[in-house]
């Protein structure tokens, strides 16, 4: 830069799409923001973009009384433009997106922005390689001549449970080829800051477990999953006024087992998960709604591996199954013929391999061990969907083990795995 160059900073304290799990550095109480603002203005930031969190779970929070707490004091302690965000998620009305701009007073309110992109590229007419049968796939879906939802399975760490970049990735698939819905999702409260894009959940009653906190079984592909026997315990998803056709609910039968009702808008179903053996079931149930509920209703234990909501149209469902701080070995603690039934009723046509960033930091991983460990799991996914394309990515920036190389090139290729290395694209 010259002498004379002018640049103006311009500092997203907190931003929207990262979450607590990603950094321990991350703002969001109003002190924490409060602080960090006014160091940022201090080191030469003349823009301050603000976003609000709620303190306890670390979610995105819009509603003026969120940014009331820090805001002022912003004000007071610099005079950097303070740029108030109007909220980046699609299902947000105009008066919710500016409501915290009114009383106020910001220097500025940035709204989101489209990109002007050039037009999309066609998908591949031919391709012999891995992704054949997934790129078939979506030609089928453009064309009209499929009926049924292109699925993505993206199983993986924290990048994949915070639904931070899938969501991008989703949106993008979806407004090209059509939205199915957003597909099977984790129960809430699976783990600590549990968020699924667009969506609120809320449970009352039912305790969580996750495969990589809690080891004892049983687990299918969601990695999670939640149990009560009180009656009355109540667990929800409200899709904030974007309505769906069609829920599922995935849950173990066995001997002794509890009730539960199942209700989608006005439609509701009541299960009994009583059998002389236990399994896995899958209930079903169409209507027309922006909730689901399931609310149980006695008899003894009910366990819930994961639910969807679905539309009754063509189009793409992504979905994202992650835990934070997992590495693949996770899938220990996976029941196989439960991940099996689980991906035969999903009948995906990708499978994203997502994992890799925390086993760049175990010093005691061996890569021969790990390697026999992946293509195991590479063996039941293949298995149980042989129609599927499979795509390895190997972890991102982060990676410190000298030598290690990126992870998904040791482990893919031999089963006709394809691959993409995130971190020669960072820079």
């Amino acid at each position: 830069m010259t002498q004379s160059g002018k640049v103006i900073i311009t500092c997203a304290v907190t931003g929207a799409i990262h979450t607590p799990t990603m950094t321990p550095y991350l703002p969001i109480t109003p002190d924490e923001i409060v602080a960090e603002g006014l160091a940022a203005a201090e080191a030469g930031a003349a823009i301050l973009h603000l976003h609000a969190r709620n303190p306890e779970t670390g979610q995105p929070d819009q509603r003026v009384e969120a940014f009331a707490p820090f805001l002022p004091r912003i004000k007071q302690g610099t005079d950097a433009v303070i740029n108030i965000t109007s909220g980046g998620s699609p299902y947000m009305s105009v008066e919710e997106r500016a409501a915290p701009a009114n009383p106020s007073g910001p220097d500025a309110a940035r709204g989101p922005v489209k990109p002007v992109t050039a037009a999309p590229r066609a998908v591949p007419e031919t391709d012999d390689g891995a992704l054949a049968n997934f790129f078939g796939a979506l030609r089928a879906l453009e064309a009209g001549t499929r009926a049924g939802p292109v699925r993505i399975l993206h199983l993986g760490d924290s990048h994949i449970a915070g639904d931070a970049f899938t969501r991008v990735i989703r949106r993008q698939f979806q407004v090209r080829f059509g939205d199915a819905g957003r597909g099977l999702m984790q129960p809430p409260n699976a783990f600590r800051w549990h968020r699924v894009d667009g969506m609120e959940m809320r449970s009352e009653g039912w305790t969580a477990y996750n495969s990589l906190t809690h080891k004892s079984g049983p687990y299918g592909i969601t990695g999670v999953r939640v149990e009560t026997e009180r009656a009355g315990a109540v667990m929800e998803i409200d899709a904030r006024k974007e309505r769906f056709d069609r829920a599922t609910v995935r849950y173990l039968v066995r001997p002794g087992g509890g009730r539960f009702e199942l209700q989608l808008g006005n439609g509701r179903q009541m299960i009994d998960t009583r059998a002389a053996r236990s399994s896995v079931r899958t209930a079903v149930l169409e209507g027309r709604g922006e909730w689901l509920r399931a609310t149980a209703l006695g008899g003894g234990p009910v366990t819930v591996f994961g639910w969807s909501l679905e539309k009754a149209q063509p189009g793409v469902q992504y979905i994202n199954l992650g835990i934070p701080g997992a590495a693949a070995y996770v899938a220990q603690a996976w029941s196989p013929a439960i991940v099996a039934s689980d991906i035969k009723a999903l009948a995906p046509d990708l499978i994203i391999f997502g994992y890799g960033s925390n086993e760049a930091f175990n010093v005691k991983l061996t890569r021969s061990g790990y390697r026999r460990h992946v293509r195991r799991l590479m063996g039941w996914l293949r298995r149980a969907a042989p129609q599927a394309s499979l795509l390895v990515l190997a972890p991102a920036d982060g990676l410190r083990r000298a030598g290690s190389g990126p992870v998904g090139e040791r482990v893919c290729g031999h089963e006709g795995e394809a691959a993409w290395h995130a971190l020669p694209r960072m820079g």
